[in-house]
């Protein structure tokens, strides 16, 4: 369900000080009314379900859960983690080469809304803690974006031997399958681990 915002609107002049607004507005069940209706893609198959920001968040946080004590993280940081995409309810969920296509102004505009988006839900980031949070948030988005590769069929745009061996051994730590490397195509070996 989206925030009755034009999906584009950060094309046209966008203003970040207006989430607080529109936050006030909907509320956080509204929200996540709006993550769980976008679309994060569509799984292939004739039983196959939606998969939305809301799932993802969700798995991302849960991966969390799973692998911050082997990782050295405190579980204050648990709430960033499923967080980390809020901003997708202003701005949909954005294929990572149009985002990388849109740099620098896509980081930018997420950034600010993801300001305003901690400030609402009082997740300010100590300045201490926020290399280290980026850090958590980012390995445990990579293993859930093998997860879900491996779930749903998915052709990634990169091989999985390109992610760190910390993202590879939690995706494995998580239920991931054993992977075979050729070139840049994913193939699951039979034996599995």
């Amino acid at each position: 369900m989206p925030l009755n915002l034009p999906g584009n609107r950060w094309l046209h002049g966008f203003d970040a000080a207006t989430v607080a607004d529109d936050l006030t507005r909907i509320g956080p069940v509204g929200l996540i009314r709006c993550l769980l209706g976008e679309r994060r893609f569509r799984p292939s198959g004739p039983h196959a379900q939606d998969w939305n920001v809301a799932a993802h968040s969700l798995n991302v946080a849960l991966i969390f859960l799973r692998v911050r004590t082997v990782r050295g993280w405190p579980l204050d940081w648990l709430g960033y983690t499923l967080a980390h995409d809020v901003h997708e309810a202003f701005l949909g969920d954005i294929p990572s080469p149009v985002k990388r296509h849109l740099e620098p102004a896509f980081e930018t505009l997420a950034g600010q809304i993801d300001i305003g988006l901690a400030r609402y839900f009082h997740l300010d980031v100590p300045a201490s803690q926020a290399a280290g949070v980026a850090v958590a948030i980012r390995h445990c988005d990579q293993v859930a974006l093998l997860l879900e590769a491996e779930e749903f069929n998915l052709t990634l745009e990169r091989g999985p031997d390109s992610f760190s061996a910390a993202v590879v051994e939690d995706f494995l730590a998580c239920g991931g399958r054993a992977w075979t490397f050729r070139k840049d195509d994913v193939v699951r070996t039979s034996s599995g681990i």
